[in-house]
């Protein structure tokens, strides 16, 4: 369901936009700069060639965004995969709630986790830092082949939906084929038709005690990467370094011309833009400009 937009759900970037935008002590060369390091390294050095303005985008205090569709496990299907050898199935009651699945050692209830983190995420956080043991280890030693995960997930306002995963007998981890089907409607390929692929990666669907424990234990800075991603602060820190690297470049000797004529350059870009703006604002009021005196 659409809702109005709000200061936590908005991205940051939006944030950074409305706050130059309502800052009056900066100049609009100032703000010009700043939407370009946020657009990128291509708009920053455009901006200072004179070539072109940033775009300024609409205000977005009135967007309408998506809400989430809610979704839950009805299944979890592996043939082939870690600890799993012939085909096994564990059921789950998709309703909020805590499922708890217990089992001796061995009997494969971590090889169900990671078959589900790989479907919907394509990685497994416990192998990251692991490649050659995961790159040999992942197909099940006794019976590889078939080797597949399905996932069954309820959604919804839609019909019941499966994300599969299928590994030839000779394929590599990374060599499989993903997809989805939703009822009976022909398979897609990949997992973006959920349209989960951000809302995964900043919230990952397994929160293992290992990736708890990593964070918690692990240096500050990789917390602060961690939060950082969490909180969608890397496109702040590199506008951040494109105007460092900018500034350093400009104050350095003998660019006293070069910073002169990219003032210069910017201010009658920025006078071109303003005018336009003017332009378009009378012809859609209906007033007509006479060049006679």
């Amino acid at each position: 369901m659409p809702v109005a937009d709000n200061a936590v759900d908005r991205p940051l970037v939006d944030v950074v936009i409305d706050a130059i935008d309502a800052d009056n002590d900066l100049s609009d060369e100032v703000k010009y700069f700043v939407l370009a390091a946020l657009e990128g390294p291509t708009s920053l050095q455009e901006l200072l060639d004179g070539i072109s303005t940033p775009h300024v985008p609409e205000p977005s205090g009135s967007k309408l965004v998506e809400e989430p569709v809610g979704a839950f496990l009805t299944s979890i299907t592996v043939a082939g995969f870690r600890g799993i050898g012939p085909k096994a199935a564990l059921d789950l009651h998709p309703a909020p709630g805590i499922t708890i699945v217990s089992g001796r050692n061995g009997s494969g209830k971590s090889s169900f986790a990671e078959a589900l983190e790989f479907a919907i995420t394509g990685s497994s956080y416990r192998w990251e830092n692991k490649a050659k043991l995961w790159a040999d280890t992942w197909r099940n030693l006794h019976q590889g082949d078939p080797c597949e995960v399905r996932v069954g997930l309820t959604i919804e306002g839609s019909e019941p939906t499966v994300v599969g995963v299928d590994w030839t007998s000779d394929a590599a981890l990374k060599g499989c084929s993903t997809w989805t089907q939703v009822g009976k409607q022909k398979r897609s390929i990949g997992t973006d038709a959920l349209g989960w692929k951000s809302a995964v990666e900043l919230h990952r669907p397994i929160l293992s005690y290992d990736e708890i424990g990593g964070l918690f234990d692990a240096t500050p800075s990789t917390l602060h990467d961690a939060l950082a991603k969490l909180l969608g602060l890397d496109e702040i820190t590199d506008a951040e370094k494109r105007l460092a690297a900018v500034l350093k470049e400009v104050k350095g000797p003998g660019n006293e011309q070069r910073r002169a004529c990219a003032s210069s350059r910017t201010c009658c870009r920025m006078r071109r833009t303003t005018v336009r703006k003017l332009l378009q604002t009378w012809s859609r009021s209906g007033l007509r400009i006479s060049t006679r005196c």
